[in-house]
């Protein structure tokens, strides 16, 4: 069986070597591999020699006389490469690798290859001006790679290129047998990468879409511009506000848009501030975009003010309604005297009713306590309990507070009217205190409110 013997400076390289050479070969041609850590022994028998590169074939002193050798030419594994799309355009990185010759060989290959968005700067044992940078990339020579670094990006030993592949099978008379083999493998390899970028693009497309979903559906406008000032994003709700359409803007100078007074209304320490519009009021935030701690753009966050107001008073109405629970229940009441026990029993059974409840009592007795408790115990609990002072409330609101009113009622009534307490405690329960506070006109209406079970709007 011919013999072929890999001569390599550093282990990894001659590892990867053999391993490609065997899956092609099989068991056609005896392969063995040596390093300058390893030499190989003078009187090796071997009909071809394969240096890993000129570096190796200078610094490793292995000539047997009258036998053949190749300097392998050597491609990126390109099975890694798509670590480095990753990196952000313009990047600065080492190309970390054994030797001068092979770190400038290696970036002149990445780029050949396109994967020119990188600044990359050699660096190899014995160098004396190199930049301190934070990213490393390294074709399986990690173990050269400075102390400083915190990114260390392996894109894997460089494989034999398919050119150095033939040149052995033709010296070995064999490549008529494997250039078959030798052919399927690489379409192979480039099916795989077309499915991997398949996948990619997909991925890519899925992500892009949901990011539009996002952006189209939040109740702000939203205006990106990136880093050369141009209009990247520019949401529906921005084209309601400006009456402007979106795909007329992106793309364009922002300063062609948006004037001096939109960029000062943020230009402070808070980043934000109000812009008055001939139809709106907006409140403007600003906030950078970065990519990898680098500036990338700015967005701006369009409220309307009338929007912020509205949902203040909806928030504030959801907290007055979370206000009306009753806290207390019958097991909240502490005492052992007859006269309590008599007035818990009453109240007990008295909460199984839809009856109003007439409570008497000095002040701090705990009139209210009772009242929650029986609301508690009622078939009521799960609505509403309405307390409602009338001690606290002036004669002129008493009717509107209690009973609601209809649009125009009175000078300043909202539009649509609004509901009164005894609409607000609708299938629950509404306690009125200090009820003899209250003048003895509407004590009259009120009555018949109790009575007859039926409100009508001031």
């Amino acid at each position: 069986m011919k013999k072929l013997v890999i001569i390599s400076v550093g282990y990894n390289t001659a590892h990867t070597i053999y391993e490609q050479l065997c899956n092609i070969l099989y068991s056609s041609v005896d392969i063995k591999y040596y390093y300058s850590s390893s030499p190989p022994p003078t009187n090796l028998e071997v009909d071809l020699i394969l240096y890993s590169s000129e570096y190796a074939f200078e610094r490793i002193n292995f000539r047997p006389a009258n036998v053949p050798y190749i300097i392998a030419r050597r491609s990126i594994n390109y099975h890694e490469i798509s670590k480095l799309f990753k990196l952000p355009k313009y990047s600065d990185v080492l190309l970390v690798n054994d030797s001068k010759d092979s770190a400038e060989e290696t970036i002149l290959l990445l780029q050949a290859l396109g994967i020119d968005h990188i600044n990359y700067y050699p660096y190899y044992p014995g160098i004396d001006n190199y930049p301190k940078l934070k990213i490393a990339i390294t074709p399986g020579e990690t173990e050269h790679v400075p102390g400083f670094v915190n990114h260390i990006i392996d894109i894997k030993t460089r494989l034999v290129d398919i050119t150095s592949i033939i040149e052995i099978l033709t010296h070995f008379d064999i490549l008529d047998k494997f250039a078959n083999i030798l052919s399927a493998k690489y379409i192979q390899d480039i099916i795989k990468l077309i499915k991997t970028g398949n996948k990619l693009l997909k991925d890519s497309s899925k992500m892009k879409e949901r990011f539009k979903t996002v952006i189209n559906n939040v109740h702000d406008g939203l205006i990106a511009i990136n880093k050369e000032n141009k209009i990247s994003v520019f949401n529906p709700i921005a084209e309601k506000i400006f009456a402007q359409k979106a795909t007329k803007l992106i793309g364009q100078d922002s300063e062609n848009f948006l004037d001096d007074t939109f960029f000062q209304t943020v230009n402070n320490p808070r980043k934000e501030g109000i812009l008055k519009l001939p139809s709106h009021e907006l409140l403007i935030s600003e906030i950078p975009l970065y990519a990898k701690n680098s500036d990338n753009g700015k967005l701006f966050v369009l409220k309307d003010v009338s929007e912020i107001h509205r949902l203040e008073e909806s928030v504030r109405r959801r907290l007055y309604q979370e206000q009306n629970i009753a806290r207390y229940d019958f097991s909240h009441i502490v005492g052992k005297s007859p006269a309590l026990q008599k007035v818990l029993s009453l109240a007990q059974k008295m909460a199984k009713s839809d009856s109003t409840v007439f409570i008497q009592g000095e002040s701090g007795t705990g009139k209210e306590l009772l009242a929650q408790s029986i609301h508690n115990a009622s078939n009521r609990s799960s609505g509403p309990f309405v307390a409602i002072n009338f001690a606290a409330l002036s004669e002129t609101l008493l009717e509107s507070e209690l009973f609601g009113y209809v649009e125009g009622s009175f000078t300043g009534a909202k539009k649509g009217g609004s509901s009164g307490l005894f609409e607000a405690a609708h299938k629950g329960t509404l306690f009125l205190d200090e009820i003899g506070d209250a003048p003895l006109p509407f004590q009259v209406k009120l009555l018949r409110v109790l009575q007859e079970r039926q409100i009508r709007r001031v």
